[in-house]
């Protein structure tokens, strides 16, 4: 029983305590949502639990019996480790930053409707403005298209293409197919939803 609680409490402070793990879930959590990171979390706490009931079923007594195993798997994990160092010390110091479109996207939330128009109008030739396309034409609100701007942040790497909305004067001017019109006015129907074009 004492071996039981000893582990329990052992589990409990790695699984809880600041390390690799936790600090990748969280930039993870941070830089692409809940839904990305949900993976990642699942298969460390699978791995550590089939860790603990691996040894726990006898495995730490296996090595302890033939310790030419254990001694054979310190040195593979040094290996591992000197291998690891070696690139790190031979890698380039130069960091290559990526632009994101992320902290776009937070500016964007405290945007008006005119600053939305200004940013088209003087970016026209931008990649990012691919759709044009008024909110308003499909009856939504200011506040509908700032959660769809926080719902893109969080998934930039599902979207096809970049939507950025633009006020248009007539239907007639709208670079969508119809079968594109319909798809949106569904999406605008459900606010839970985001606007995504295949």
């Amino acid at each position: 029983m004492s071996s039981i609680i000893a582990m329990c409490a052992f589990s409990l402070a790695m699984s809880v305590s600041p390390g690799p793990v936790n600090l990748i879930t969280l930039a993870i959590g941070v830089n692409r949502g809940l839904r990305e990171a949900i993976p990642f979390v699942s298969g460390a706490t699978i791995g550590f639990t089939l860790l603990l009931m691996l040894v726990g079923l006898g495995l730490g007594e296996l090595a302890v019996r033939f310790s030419p195993l254990l001694n054979g798997t310190n040195y593979v994990g040094a290996a591992i480790i000197f291998f690891m160092g070696y690139k790190i010390a031979t890698s380039s110091s130069q960091i290559e930053l990526i632009d994101d479109a992320a902290p776009f996207m937070l500016d964007l939330l405290d945007w008006s409707l005119e600053d939305v128009h200004e940013y088209i109008e003087t970016n026209s030739n931008n990649d990012f403005v691919t759709i044009k396309y008024s909110y308003k034409e499909l009856g939504r609100s200011e506040a509908w298209f700032k959660k769809q701007c926080r719902s893109l942040q969080n998934r930039m790497d599902k979207i096809k293409r970049e939507i950025l909305l633009e006020w248009t004067k007539t239907t007639e001017s709208s670079i969508f197919e119809e079968e594109d019109l319909m798809r949106l006015e569904e999406y605008a129907i459900d606010d839970s939803s985001s606007i995504f074009i295949n």
